[in-house]
């Protein structure tokens, strides 16, 4: 995935799996992780990008 492709999922929603918890993509920590919050307890962590990328948009 180019970088600009990466960058373009800055901001979007996306859900643990199926029937997950619904978080936000915040930053691109680097080529391997993503900053998110998850919506529902409002924690900002890391997460891995390629898991991210699999996991459903929301809204």
């Amino acid at each position: 995935m180019q970088k600009e492709e990466i960058k373009s999922v800055i901001g979007s929603y996306r859900r643990f799996g199926e029937a997950g918890t619904v978080y936000q993509i915040l930053d691109i920590v680097d080529d391997l992780e993503v900053e998110i919050c998850v919506l529902e307890t409002n924690e900002k962590t890391n997460y891995p990008l390629t898991q991210a990328l699999l996991d459903p948009r929301e809204f």
